[in-house]
């Protein structure tokens, strides 16, 4: 997709009064890209912020369908959390490789976002029970959630929505049984810390932080 495709205006159309002098109408019009094709209706209000409102709404449904079109696949999200963990040269990139490759592109990979359900999660939990701590099935979970919080802050957004992705209980002993694995002290502050990090992100809010100014430009 074109840069193009990531603008649009909020604006009022200009028309010939009786006088033949040029005047705006009292609602706000809206243009944006459906597809590559430039679409203008009038929003019916004369309310700006509700007009914007509704303009990131239609751009969002757009991008929508523009990455169905485009057949966008969870292998694309995964993509996103690791150029996120490179470009910051965070000390856990080796690590989200490796479990990317390994266990969640096989599982997940050739899926749309939209197929990814939280029964769809129990079952990847599920696979993982038998040969793998619950501390690590969660940084893989986190490393999942984490790939569709950016997907849906992309530009065009690859994911509507952020699946349901629960954690697995663990005990907070330094050493205990969970489901007759022994978790190390070592491993317990490794996922803190991973959790600590990815929860900071997470808690930034989902809406755009694409900003419209008076002349219906994005900055």
């Amino acid at each position: 997709m074109g840069k193009a495709n990531l603008r649009g205006r909020v604006f009022q159309r200009i028309y010939r009064d009786r006088k033949g002098t040029l005047q705006k109408t009292s609602t706000w019009s809206l243009k944006y890209q459906v597809a590559g094709k430039p679409m203008i209706i009038s929003t019916g209000t004369q309310d700006y912020e509700e007009a914007v409102l509704m303009l990131r709404r239609k751009m969002a449904k757009a991008a929508q369908l523009g990455c169905s079109d485009t057949g966008v696949s969870v292998d694309q999200v995964l993509d996103l959390v690791i150029e996120d963990h490179r470009s910051k040269r965070l000390h856990t990139t080796y690590d989200v490789e490796h479990r990317v490759a390994k266990h969640l592109r096989p599982f997940f990979g050739t899926k749309k976002p939209f197929e990814i359900t939280a029964t769809l999660v129990e079952r990847y939990v599920a696979s993982r029970a038998s040969n793998a701590e619950p501390a690590t099935v969660n940084k893989e979970l986190a490393y999942l959630r984490r790939a569709f919080r950016l997907g849906y802050r992309h530009q065009p957004q690859f994911v509507e929505t952020v699946p349901v992705i629960r954690m697995l209980p663990i005990c907070n002993s330094p050493s205990s049984k969970h489901n007759g694995i022994i978790l190390d002290r070592r491993n317990h502050q490794l996922l803190r810390r991973l959790e600590e990090h990815l929860k900071a992100e997470d808690e930034q809010p989902l809406e755009s932080d694409t900003v419209l100014d008076k002349n219906g430009e994005f900055q």
